[in-house]
Parts: structure tokens; C-alpha cells; sequence
């Protein structure tokens, strides 16, 4: 997570709050010595040490200049030099090879002559770093979100296993935004994930023992617990879900490992579930696991959660990769599991979230004989037997704590997004039944924008559609699994999250 140093004036406090925002939604860990939402903090040298060793430790310094400055700090003979004083720790650094990205130092104009803050920027232009003058402080939020960027794309990510692909990032988030608005295209979900405030808003629904997300997914089991079925018509008992797993794993050729490939890690408790209760059932192969993402942050965690649940000579390796390119399973299967078959889970609902049926084809193609997929997605309760038409927009249930999560992107804009701008709207689709999650814009938000770079890309109820939820119709998933794949294996289980409300969970084994 990148470290950046935020430095505004007391008058500036509105455009701080949107470049705080703005970084915060990319994933950046932002300081500053002034509360951006409060009054002006007095400098002491407490302070003054903290900030020394704040700015000389941050990855990115942005500083906001104008003239209005006047309070205690800039007015005070003793701290004349403050502005200097600050900005120097990290100079220092920068000079001395300890740092990769200059300092961003924006003014804003203005009629009123500061002898100190003059005094600063003919110091910065002696040394060829004269501040840039942006016409207003949304134009400084677009500058400081492209230095973020900036960063962000010239730092090289580590991967275990070698795979880096930038194609999700190179696509700036705001610019995809503004793409889908003028399109009318479904936002991609992938960048819900990518930034660390995504990352860390899922991670918190996951692990919310009372919500309902995280309900179903700390009820999970694999194994023993899972209830028992029976062919409603003949009587036989019909095999659980690991029994089925185990039973195609004893087709695979002769081999010590049990490559498993997880697409979409996110927190990876149930996959973790997963790699320990096969562990367990077959001592004689090694586990490897391959987490796939688009998110660093979920990564990181769910290596920790694998390392922890399994043996520990469990060997994890990660990709950080789109796997909705069709060409990314099929380079995974080809080099790393190149040896073996391997098992290929996709849980939680990310199947409803993406295009289910050329994500489908797309694996089909990839996978080679004895591969496993294993599939989960949330059961359609409903099962209409015709389509139904779209049901009108609502406001989104206030209740709901989703909203954060799924409002997370508009943040990149500089904007903080209101519950009352999101609207839901439900419709039939080709396997069960799509809630649709869109935030509209108001005429506040385009006065916000005006001046910016943003300015003219939104439009009074402009609208943006965020999220695509699908619930699935077990028959039609599973035809459409059958038309795909050699095998197929259905399974259900049903997860209580209220005393009123079930969610039923469907479980889709295929082969080749």
C-alpha cells in the first residue's frame, strides 16, 4: 500500500477531503497533520518530528499551495520556514535515491500576494520544481489521483509464481467509469476488488459474523457435516460433494500432488476448508494452491488463511491476473499444473457477478482431461418458468451494508457517494433472475465535477450501472454446464442467516 503524504492549507480543506477520499478509494495509506474535516491543528515540535518522519517515509508527497494561507503556521516568525520544513524530509529522501516518484506541488490562483507561501515556491523553482498552477481544487484532486497512478504503475509487484498482468490497472478506474456512462456498459466487476478500500470493505462483509454474507460462508463445510440426499424417486442414497470430488480425483493418472487453482481468492476461508479436508483425505499427495485475483490486498490475505488452515507443507504460489481473459486459464493449466490434472474452484457468487455463459465456454475450452470445476452461485428461490419484465428502480434498502462496497469506485472521482443515489431494479435472465445496482448522479455532483477533468462526462441523472447480482435456477445451470462439459454433478445446501430467511447455495461439478 503506497504511502502518501497530504499537505493542504486550512482554507483547503474541502478539495483535501476529495483527494483523501479519492486515494483512500484507490487503496493509498494517506497522512495529514491537519484533519481535513475539522479546524486548523497547532504545530508543536511533537509535531514537527512526526511530521519529519511522516513525509520522509511516504511514497508520494502532494502539496497544495495558495495564497490564503494565514493561520498560526504560515503567520508565526518562528515557523516562516514550515513549508520548507516539511516538505524537506522528503526532498532529502528523494535526493538521495530513497524515492521513486517526485513530489506533486499544486497552486491554486489567486489575487492576494503570501509572502511565505512566495517565499516557498521560489525555493521549489530554484531547485526545478516550480508548483504546477491547477485552475481549482477538483484539478488538484485529478492530479493527486494520477500521481497515485503514477506510482502504482512503476512499482514491480513480486509474484511467486510469475504472472503479472497490468491490463486491469493500465485501464484507469475513473476512465473506466466514465466509458460505462457513456456506453451504457456494466461497470466490470473486477475493479470492485482491485483497489485496497475494495479489498477491504469485502473483506469486512466476508468476515461480519452477522451479515448474511458472512453467515453463509462461516457455516460452510466440507465433508461430514454436509446433508445427507436421496433420489426422491428410487430411494438412493445420493453421494455428498466431497465424496463426488474424491471420487474423480481417483480417475486422475498416477501422481504425488493435488494442484488446486482458486479463482477470485477473495477472503479463501472455504477454499482453505476445501485444501484441508482433501489433505486430510489423501495424505499421499502435496497440496500446491494457486490464488488467482485481481486484488494484491486479497491475495495477501488469503495466503495467510491458506498457509494457516493446511499442513504446512502446503506450497501457495498467487497470480495476480484477470481469469476473465480466456487466455489466462489455459496459460495456468499449461505451465503451472503442467504435470497433473488439477481442481479449479470459483466460489461465491462470481459467476452472477460476470458474463456466466462466456465465462463457461471459456473454461471448457481451457480445461484438459480429469480437470475439475468446481462452481458455487446463489440459488434462484423464485425458478420463473417465463421471463419476467424489469421491475421499476428503487432506492437501495437502507439497511443493507453493501452500499460502501458497492459505491467504492464513485469515490475515485473525488465524490462521496450518497445510499440515496444507488437504485436497484430485478429482471429475468437466461438462468435465473438479475438484481441490477446503479448510482445515479445528481446536479450537485456535476457542480462537484465542474472545473475538473470530469467536467461534461456527467450528466444531471446520469447513471452508472455498478453491480450485476444473479441468482441461478438449478436445471438451467446445470443444462448449461451438460451442453459445456463430459460431467456434471449438482448439489445444494441451504444456509439459515435469519430466523425468516435461508440462502441457498448451488454446487456445480464438472469435468471433462
Amino acid at each position: 500500500m503506497a504511502k502518501v503524504f497530504l499537505s493542504f492549507a486550512g482554507g483547503d480543506r474541502e478539495a483535501a477531503l476529495y483527494a483523501q477520499s479519492a486515494l483512500d478509494a484507490l487503496g493509498a495509506d494517506v497522512y495529514c497533520y491537519q484533519d481535513v474535516s475539522d479546524r486548523d491543528t497547532p504545530v508543536n515540535t511533537s509535531l514537527s518530528k512526526k511530521l519529519a518522519n511522516e513525509a520522509s517515509e511516504a511514497d508520494i508527497f502532494i502539496m497544495l499551495l495558495h495564497n490564503s494561507m494565514g493561520g498560526p503556521v504560515e503567520a508565526d516568525a518562528e515557523h516562516r520556514a514550515f513549508l520548507r520544513y516539511e516538505f524537506d524530509a522528503f526532498y532529502q529522501q528523494l535526493m538521495s535515491g530513497g524515492k521513486q516518484c517526485p513530489p506533486v506541488i499544486l497552486q491554486l490562483p489567486s489575487n492576494s500576494p503570501n509572502p511565505a507561501v512566495d517565499e516557498f515556491a521560489a525555493w521549489l523553482a530554484a531547485r526545478d520544481m516550480a508548483p504546477e498552477r491547477v485552475p481549482s481544487g477538483q484539478d488538484f484532486v485529478a492530479k493527486a489521483v494520477r500521481a497515485y497512478h503514477a506510482f502504482a504503475l512503476s512499482v514491480e509487484t513480486p509474484c511467486a509464481f510469475g504472472y503479472f498482468d497490468r491490463t486491469y490497472v493500465e485501464h484507469y478506474i475513473d476512465d473506466e467509469l466514465i466509458r460505462c456512462i457513456n456506453t451504457r456498459a456494466v461497470f466490470p466487476q473486477r475493479f470492485l476488488y482491485a483497489t485496497a478500500l475494495g479489498a477491504r470493505l469485502w473483506l469486512e462483509l466476508a468476515g461480519n459474523r452477522n451479515g448474511k454474507i458472512g453467515k453463509v460462508y462461516g457455516a460452510f463445510t466440507f465433508g461430514s457435516k454436509e446433508p445427507e440426499r436421496r433420489d426422491p424417486e428410487t430411494g438412493v442414497r445420493i453421494p455428498g460433494l466431497k465424496e463426488k470430488v474424491l471420487a474423480e480425483i481417483a480417475k486422475w493418472p498416477g501422481g504425488s500432488e493435488l494442484p488446486v487453482i482458486v479463482l477470485g481468492c477473495g477472503d479463501a476461508r472455504r477454499e482453505a476448508t476445501i485444501c484441508r479436508s482433501l489433505q486430510e483425505s489423501l495424505p499421499q499427495r502435496r497440496l500446491r494452491v494457486l490464488l488467482v485475483d485481481v486484488s494484491k490486498t486479497l491475495i495477501g490475505h488469503a495466503s495467510r488463511v491458506v498457509k494457516e488452515t493446511t499442513h504446512e507443507n502446503t506450497r501457495v504460489d498467487f497470480a495476480l491476473l484477470d481469469f476473465e481473459d480466456p487466455r489466462i486459464l489455459r496459460t495456468i493449466l499449461r505451465e503451472w499444473c503442467a504435470r497433473s490434472p488439477c481442481l479449479v474452484l470459483f466460489l461465491g457468487n462470481t459467476l452472477g457477478n460476470i458474463n456466466e455463459l462466456r465465462f463457461l465456454d471459456n473454461v471448457a475450452d481451457a480445461l484438459r482431461p480429469h480437470d475439475l470445476l468446481l462452481i458455487e452461485t446463489v440459488k434462484d428461490s423464485a425458478e420463473p418458468t417465463a421471463p419476467q419484465p424489469a421491475t421499476a428502480a428503487g432506492v437501495m434498502n437502507p439497511e443493507d451494508p453493501r452500499f460502501e462496497f458497492f459505491a467504492a469506485p464513485i469515490r475515485t472521482f473525488g465524490l462521496v457517494p450518497r445510499r440515496q443515489q444507488m437504485r436497484r431494479t430485478q429482471e429475468a435472465s437466461l438462468l435465473g433472475t438479475l438484481e441490477r445496482y446503479s448510482y445515479v448522479f445528481t446536479s450537485k455532483d456535476v457542480e462537484t465535477l465542474a472545473g475538473s477533468r470530469y467536467a461534461g462526462k456527467v450528466s444531471d441523472q446520469s447513471q452508472i450501472e455498478l453491480v450485476n447480482i444473479q441468482r441461478m435456477v438449478p436445471a438451467k445451470l446445470e443444462a448449461a454446464a451438460k451442453s459445456r462439459f463430459t460431467g456434471t454433478f449438482i448439489s445444494e445446501r441451504s444456509y439459515p442467516v435469519t430466523a425468516s430467511h435461508v440462502v441457498t447455495m448451488i454446487y456445480c461439478l464438472a469435468t471433462k
